[in-house]
């Protein structure tokens, strides 16, 4: 596709307006629902964890943004903060998400290694890869 969008030549066009039909036309309502249901996270390094822990944490929260699949969800869409990477068991196409929190992950025999593995590579401890959205994902 690059090499095809290098040879041809600019079209001149305006791009067509952005229409939603309501109620998602009205700005209001995303304002409301930011309002009420999201909350901003902490950012910056946690005194006394090492630099590896808050680079992962960066990645985590942040570039990886496992919390999106990971972490349930309320009626709203919202995210359940109090449950963050408990698992979701209602993702879009019947998908599920286990649980990350570090003791589920001990309990199922996850270690750093382990999963440091299974996340350059795609290949889980039993030898089966992630499916669904994470396989895209890694």
């Amino acid at each position: 596709m690059g090499g095809r969008g290098a040879t041809g030549s600019a079209v001149e066009q305006a791009a067509p307006s952005h229409e939603l039909s309501f109620p998602f036309n009205h700005r209001w309502g995303m304002k409301l629902w930011r309002a009420v249901l999201i909350r901003t996270p902490r950012t910056g390094a946690i005194d006394g964890k090492s630099l590896a822990w808050n680079r992962g944490r960066e990645l985590v929260r942040g570039a990886a943004h496992c919390g999106a699949c990971h972490t349930p969800r309320n009626l709203a869409v919202a995210r359940l903060i109090g449950a963050a990477f408990a698992g979701n068991e209602d993702l879009p196409g019947g998908d599920k998400a286990p649980s990350i929190q570090p003791g589920d992950l001990k309990a199922r025999g996850w270690t750093v290694e382990n999963l440091a593995f299974a996340l350059r590579t795609g290949v889980m401890p039993d030898g089966d890869a992630f499916g669904g959205s994470m396989g895209e994902l890694v």
